[in-house]
């Protein structure tokens, strides 16, 4: 089925004001964007926005027609992450307000058009929709000298030397900007861990932001933020029960850093509802999700197939606490060109296939849809060879412990039990240190264990049981089907933050990875080769 908002008309407003939260409901209705971008840079890359944003645009109608509460969008929604340099960023960026100081609605403003074009579109789907927008964009700041910077002017960037300064005097910063239903801007923040963001910056003051709504209190993070103690702050507070993530996501191996399973390994973690929005990119990005912290993944979707996706579903208000069963109501929907819906919802989507780092020669048969992910993460590994069909093991790596016990109905493919306390390396810049303990899927290569991590599997075990003596509170929680789908989550336990009890109960159900990864936050090194 599909429809044209266009003739939607004033039964678009009618329906948003009705989705008003009342405040006897347990939940809100949640919305996010898997974004396959216009991105032909034979355009301009003002023009490549707006093309994007009518796809923004036609995604905020859908999710206010279907009732949603807010909205959230990718990480560089707008033009594609890779292909921004300082000329790129002068032309799309804009010098973006700061909410605590000034009560900013550009809708209001009909002469800001041209002063915040990005701005006015976002701030006037919100107001016209009755919805919460997050998205990300690019904020511009002057550099400018100062005698003395101080944290508590309010400033974004000071300088009291010319070094910090470029030569075209702009400093640029990876942004999300929050409106409410009014299309007032109501936060920015600034992400706080680059990923090789050369032309972008951080704050001088970083700090978390937190945006109130009339369904809870949420904090935003924008990708490789999520891997660091400073969100984990973010929602260790009581009245933060969810987070709008804007991600741009480059999936590494093992499975601790892909996508759907890290997001849904964050909210059961800490307790805390996630709302993910990824690009649809497979060659590079991939993997959108809305997640509780109670009951795990709500919807998701990990699909090579270049098409927008527009994921909604009710999402409890409370984390933690009574459990509350509420109907998902989830649903998926297709975004094509001239704002045409199509309802996904019941749509299988294409299979991933069986190879997907760039180091494995399989030839790619179409470059838009081959799913391709990063080599794995650097690491000093050590690997034990799962033998027959049932088997009791335990293993240090120092005076890090983990022990597994299993049992399977055959053993059709290679699997491995890999554990380490050393730390994670990405591309010799980023160093993270952990604890981990997992059992996956994966060949050995060249005399290396687990040089090739496979993503499907036949294998079916009847039960698996994983814990480790972690040395830190943060342990992360994963359980992947084979195809790279989650495990159904009444089929496995996270208990006591330090074991895995997983029992099948679906008998087709191929596990390919099962783990805890634990991470020392304060040992963490960035930049290693400066």
């Amino acid at each position: 089925m599909s429809l044209n908002l266009r003739t939607l008309g004033v039964l678009i407003v009618i329906v948003s004001i009705s989705s008003l939260v009342s405040a006897d409901k347990d939940f809100y209705r949640a919305a996010v964007l898997e974004l396959a971008q216009f991105a032909d840079l034979s355009y301009s890359p003002s023009e490549v926005a707006q093309r994007n944003l009518k796809l923004y645009e036609t995604a905020v109608t859908a999710a206010a027609t279907d009732q949603a509460d807010i909205i959230v969008f990718p990480e560089s929604g707008l033009f594609p992450l890779l292909k921004i340099n300082r000329s790129v960023a002068l032309e799309l960026s804009e010098n973006i307000p700061n909410p605590k100081l000034d009560a900013y609605n550009p809708c209001k403003e009909n002469y800001l058009t041209d002063i915040h074009p990005i701005l006015t579109k976002l701030s006037c789907l919100a107001k016209e929709n009755g919805i919460f927008v997050v998205a990300n964009i690019i904020d511009r700041k002057n550099c400018e000298f100062s005698q003395f910077c101080d944290a508590n002017d309010s400033s974004d960037f000071c300088s009291e030397n010319s070094v910090d300064c470029p030569d075209d005097g702009n400093i640029y910063f990876n942004t999300n900007v929050v409106f409410n239903r009014k299309g007032l801007l109501v936060a920015k923040y600034y992400k706080r861990h680059l990923y090789f963001e050369p032309d972008m910056r951080t704050s001088d003051y970083p700090g978390n932001v937190y945006f109130a709504t009339d369904f809870g209190n949420f904090t935003t993070a924008i990708c490789f933020d999520l891997v660091y103690k400073d969100l984990v702050d973010a929602v260790n507070k009581p009245e933060i029960a969810n987070v709008a993530f804007s991600t741009n996501w480059l999936n590494h191996l093992p499975f601790f850093y892909f996508s759907i399973p890290i997001q849904q390994a964050f909210a059961i973690a800490n307790s805390v509802n996630v709302l993910a929005s990824n690009v649809n990119n497979p060659r590079v990005s991939l993997g959108s999700g809305i997640y509780s912290g109670d009951r795990g993944a709500l919807i998701y979707s990990l699909t090579p197939d270049r098409r927008t996706k527009l994921l909604i579903a009710n999402v409890p208000k409370v984390v933690g606490g009574p459990r509350k069963e509420i109907v998902t109501n989830a649903k998926r929907f297709i975004i094509r060109e001239k704002s045409a819906v199509e309802d996904a919802t019941d749509e299988k989507g294409i299979p991933l296939t069986d190879d997907c780092t760039t180091e494995v020669l399989v030839k790619l048969t179409d470059k838009y849809t081959d799913f391709r992910c990063s080599p794995p993460v650097q690491n000093t590994f050590e690997f034990i060879k799962l033998e027959g069909n049932r088997g009791d093991l335990e293993v240090c790596s120092g005076s890090f412990c983990c022990s597994l016990s299993y049992e399977a109905t055959s053993m059709d493919e290679e699997y491995f039990l890999v554990y380490s306390a050393n730390p994670l390396t990405f591309q010799d810049s980023y160093e993270q240190a952990s604890e981990a303990c997992f059992v996956a899927c994966c060949e050995e290569v060249g005399n290396v264990p687990c040089r090739n991590y496979k993503l499907h599997s036949y294998t079916v075990f009847q039960k698996i049981h994983l814990k480790g003596n972690f040395s830190t509170q943060y342990v992360y929680p994963f359980v992947v089907d084979s195809g790279i789908r989650l495990t159904e989550r009444d089929s496995w336990q996270f208990k006591g933050k330090r074991e895995i009890i997983y029992q099948n109960v679906n008998s087709n159900s191929s596990i390919i990875f099962i783990g805890l990864h634990g991470r020392i936050f304060d040992e963490d090194k960035e930049h290693l080769q400066e």
